[in-house]
């Protein structure tokens, strides 16, 4: 449910231009996510939303001036959404 929460006002405040409210939203999404992982009941739960809250947050930085960060970011969602689309493959 936090995430989801993070989420969306991570997207509603890059949407209104608010980049640093987004970025601090979209980074707590991404850190939820990142210990959810670490959890073994948990493995293999995220990806598509990692996927998605990192491209936010790429977007974001990149706006509000941090090319290199945003180039990073998008980066790993972009390694996250083709691991995703390999595990349907199978």
């Amino acid at each position: 449910l936090q995430i989801g929460a993070h989420q969306a006002c991570g997207v509603l405040y890059l949407q209104l231009g608010r980049f640093s409210l987004s970025r601090r939203h979209l980074t707590q999404a991404v850190d939820i996510l990142n210990e959810a992982a670490m959890k073994p009941s948990m493995v293999g739960i995220g990806y598509g939303d990692t996927s998605s809250v990192l491209a936010n947050l790429a977007v974001g930085l990149w706006f509000l001036g941090y090319p290199e960060q945003a180039r990073a970011r998008m980066t790993e969602a972009l390694a996250l959404a083709e691991e995703l689309a390999n595990l349907y493959l199978w």
